[in-house]
């Protein structure tokens, strides 16, 4: 096993630790559902994409066709393939006319869903698949996790989000309804980003 596998497990466990006092017999239906929802997703072997974004984190600027597609489970984090088209624009600042590229990138992904505070989060670390290097470690909560779809919001110390995106299938044409109804309840107003587009698959509201 490789020093950064060992690394993230590390990290997981103590993740696992922290949250080690909560009674899980007492989480209500809704979390016990978005807990076996969101694992199951994982798990399968459809291929996950980011449709919507408000608030976008910098990391997305730039930047289009998100997926994540499993590699394996290793019995505590999933492993994805976590991959998006960057824009590289030939000069910089970029001036009219300015031609760009479309250059695809690769992070390798581990996904642990466990609770906190009560609610379904998901820990995300995500490396460089060239260099080894950590791009990304956030905990989102999980807002809503259904058989094709879930939204996601990185909280604030006030209680706010700062950003949620909403995920879902390319099996089917149109995202679920209730997670689209989430996604606007939790995140409408803020500045919405559609990241699907000219994309292999580009859901509607159904």
């Amino acid at each position: 096993m490789n020093a950064k596998v060992v690394s993230l497990l590390l990290m997981l466990l103590v993740s696992l630790r922290c949250n080690g006092q909560y009674n899980y017999d007492e989480r209500t239906r809704k979390d016990k559902q978005n807990d076996a929802a969101m694992r199951k997703l994982l798990n399968a072997t459809a291929v996950l994409w980011l449709r919507r974004v408000s608030d976008a984190p910098s990391f997305l600027l730039g930047t289009k066709c998100w997926y994540s597609k499993k590699v394996e489970y290793n019995g505590l984090a999933f492993r994805h393939q976590f991959k998006h088209l960057q824009v590289v624009l030939d000069t910089y600042p970029p001036k009219k006319g300015t031609a760009y590229q479309l250059v695809s990138i690769a992070w390798d992904a581990y996904y642990y869903v466990g609770p906190r505070n009560g609610s379904t989060s998901l820990v995300v670390h995500a490396f460089d698949t060239t260099t080894g290097r950590m791009i990304l470690s956030k905990t989102y909560t999980v807002i809503i996790a259904r058989e094709t779809c879930f939204v996601l919001a990185f909280p604030e110390a006030n209680g706010a989000y700062s950003s949620c995106s909403l995920w879902s299938t390319a099996n089917g044409t149109r995202v679920d309804r209730l997670c689209f109804f989430a996604y606007k309840l939790t995140c409408d107003g803020a500045d919405i980003r559609v990241y699907s587009k000219h994309c292999r698959t580009h859901p509607k509201p159904r």
